[in-house]
């Protein structure tokens, strides 16, 4: 699960609740997180304008 606020950091969670990773990327807040469809891709927007594609790889983050 991935989380954006208006502090302008995507944060990335585990299922159970724990952080599994923050990313602080944007200077405005951040409006939209969303998956590709093959969960490969996260594309991020901000109230900026700036949009993020990140290539996700969830196996890095677990370990």
């Amino acid at each position: 699960m991935v989380s954006g606020s208006t502090d302008g950091i995507l944060r990335i969670w585990h299922f159970e609740g724990t952080l599994l990773k923050s990313l602080d990327t944007y200077e405005a807040n951040v409006l939209s997180v969303s998956f590709s469809p093959d969960g490969k891709v996260l594309a991020s927007a901000a109230s900026d304008g700036k949009i993020i594609l990140w290539n996700f790889n969830l196996d890095n983050l677990l370990i």
